[in-house]
């Protein structure tokens, strides 16, 4: 989701759902359900790592990718 995120910190649903089984995809995996992503989003919104705005995720954490 963080690297599909816009300048607002900020994706929505449908489209992380779609961005992530794309790279599900692209890595041999089996698509993620809808069921399946919204357990995700509950776990990590009990984390405090995100918030959700209607059909937004806030991501409030920032991650740094290293190469």
């Amino acid at each position: 989701m963080w690297k599909n995120r816009n300048e607002k910190q900020r994706i929505e649903k449908r489209e992380a759902l779609d961005h992530i089984n794309e790279e599900m995809t692209e890595y041999g995996n089996p698509k993620m359900d809808e069921k399946e992503f919204d357990k995700i989003v509950a776990d990590l919104k009990k984390m405090q790592c995100i918030e959700i705005d209607g059909e937004e995720i806030w991501l409030r954490e920032w991650v740094k990718s290293t190469y």
